[in-house]
């Protein structure tokens, strides 16, 4: 399956199976939107988008520069997302009109619309990078364009690179994380196969797992200094034995910012053994990607 259609299925297969005849009042007039940001980071972007009217629909996306070259016009962009929604709509009816009764249908509106004011969240896009969020209202019964194109510019911070690098040990019973200098850094670790089946890439699962923390405000109470030591004694529990593990290190000072340092290991008899390691940059290789115009949930 294509990884783009694999995205939107994470993200709207619980609409579609609970949620078939869902119908909410339309708004067919022309209203106008406006945007309150809350928050502008090196990789995402956190706000509001309001509607005069709050039965209003509209459609949400982000663009950065190179793609608004390819849609210069607002009518192109307009066009260009509503094509797009159609094509993953008419997929996902397809694929799972079987978890619906016969007469019933995958609600568009609920899947790809957002309605009134809704929070928007845009992550994995990049430091110090021009973007435009985008938004424009939709006739919900038609799906047509309803009035104009809102833009808000804004361009990300640029990284405030740390010179930190890491080294991973397995000593016995001991996995020692051992920085190059005293730089601050965070850490997490999970099974190898549920980062495979949860996310595309292990660098959305590490960057999934920072942005947890500091929503839950406990990222500086997770964030560590010089050499530490991952004892299998003390975290047995969470550890099963001859199952392949991936833990993942990177500088932070409220924010991400050096590469990723990547560790697969085991235990075998009540020692660490590791098995491969790597270096990996979120920014710069896999999710430098599209953002989907895709209801946030």
């Amino acid at each position: 399956m294509n990884k783009n259609i694999y995205i939107l299925c994470l993200a709207v297969i619980s609409t579609i199976i609970t949620g078939c005849n869902t119908k909410n009042p339309p708004a067919t007039e022309s209203t106008k939107l406006s945007f309150s940001i809350e928050t502008i980071r090196q990789n995402k972007i956190r706000g509001k988008i309001n509607t005069e009217n709050p039965d209003a629909y509209f459609v949400s996306g982000i663009m950065d520069a190179d793609e608004l070259k390819r849609y210069p016009q607002d009518n192109q962009i307009i066009k260009y997302q509503l094509e797009y929604i159609d094509e993953m709509y008419n997929i996902f009816y397809s694929i799972y009109e079987a978890t619906c009764e016969e007469n019933d249908k995958p609600d568009y509106n609920s899947m790809f619309l957002y309605k009134g004011e809704e929070k928007v969240d845009f992550s994995y896009i990049n430091p110090n990078t021009y973007y435009e969020l985008l938004a424009f209202q939709v006739n919900p019964i038609t799906h047509e364009a309803i009035g104009e194109l809102y833009r808000y510019t804004f361009t990300t911070p640029a990284i405030d690179s740390a010179k930190v690098s890491f080294t991973v040990a397995a000593i016995k019973d001991t996995l020692r994380i051992i920085p190059s200098n005293d730089s601050p850094y965070i850490y997490t670790f999970e099974e190898q196969e549920t980062i495979i089946d949860e996310h595309l890439y292990k660098e959305m699962y590490f960057y999934d797992m920072v942005t947890f923390y500091e929503d839950y405000g406990f990222a500086q109470t997770m964030t560590n200094r010089g050499v530490y030591n991952f004892t299998f004694a003390y975290n047995k529990r969470d550890i099963k034995p001859d199952t392949e593990y991936l833990l993942t290190i990177a500088g932070y000072n409220g924010e991400i910012n050096t590469d990723y340092t990547f560790v697969t290991f085991y235990i075998k008899d009540n020692e660490f053994v590791i098995s491969g390691q790597e270096v990996s940059n979120i920014f710069k290789s896999k999710l430098k990607r599209k953002i989907l115009p895709i209801r946030k949930r």
